[in-house]
């Protein structure tokens, strides 16, 4: 997992992009569930592949967790490839549509994916729905939580705007 998200984050820095990966803290609990939740942005090994994917809420779960028929303890998510020119659009939209519409102050110190995604991102609202199909249907996942080891939560440092004149 060490080498993955080195290879990600190497990446990301020789393409230039909007972010980089700030921390990656290993969560070292036994029940993982509680760093599983809507907005987080994670990296795991899944019965022996790599994943890095942002847990989200559907109809059928607000929180991203839910039993299935099984009793099998399920999180939803979208799975994404951060070096994709088209995930990291979407990231600093959601980054930024959080930055103009939220009056309180993003401090430095809130690099959590989870702390810049807006409210509206996170519950439905008729008009207020960020278009996650740019991360593409494809990408919609359901894990089981016990088959998932070697949890990293992704901590995203933005890079600031540029300003012109």
């Amino acid at each position: 997992m060490k080498a993955y998200l080195k290879n990600i984050q190497a990446q990301l820095v020789t393409e230039d992009s909007p972010f980089t990966i700030k921390k990656a803290n290993k969560v070292t609990t036994i029940t993982p569930r509680s760093f599983l939740r809507v907005g987080a942005l994670v990296a795991f090994m899944y019965l022996g592949r790599e994943y890095t994917a942002y847990v989200i809420q559907t109809k059928r779960t607000p929180t991203g967790l839910y039993i299935s028929s099984r009793k099998n303890l399920l999180v939803t998510c979208l799975v994404t490839d951060l070096t994709e020119v088209s995930t990291q659009i979407t990231l600093s939209t959601i980054y930024k549509r959080r930055k103009r519409s939220n009056y309180e102050v993003i401090t430095d110190r809130s690099y959590q994916l989870e702390d810049k995604v807006p409210e509206y991102a996170l519950i439905s609202k008729p008009n207020q729905q960020i278009g996650f199909s740019l991360f593409g249907k494809e990408n919609f996942r359901t894990f089981k939580v016990k088959n998932i080891q070697n949890l990293h939560n992704l901590n995203l440092s933005f890079k600031a705007e540029e300003s012109n004149g």
